[in-house]
């Protein structure tokens, strides 16, 4: 009985130690307040979407994401493919311009 209670604490040590916490930031486009540019944001890793969306030029968007990297993809309007973006971070609440 003692064992089993000492390795459930063991596995809930182990699993709050591992687990990501929230980082959030803003990714804000370049553009003229008149044009907007397609952005999808994943996660770094999971490589889950966490924002994809057309951002008018100067409009700022909240992204929030377990960890603490993003990668950004970006088009402009009349492109098919977008243009894979690098890795950024994306902690206390920094801006991103794209």
């Amino acid at each position: 009985m003692r064992l089993t209670i000492l390795s459930l604490i063991a596995i809930a040590a182990l699993s709050a130690q591992t687990e990501a916490h929230a980082e959030t930031c803003k990714i804000q486009s370049t553009r003229a307040p008149d044009e907007w540019k397609f952005v999808r944001v994943y996660e770094d890793g999971t490589d889950k979407v966490v924002l994809q969306q057309a951002i008018r030029g100067g409009v700022l968007k909240d992204v929030t994401v377990n960890g603490d990297r993003i990668r950004i993809e970006t088009k402009m309007p009349g492109q098919i493919d977008y243009e894979v973006g690098k890795i950024v971070l994306c902690k206390g609440g920094n801006t991103i311009s794209v």
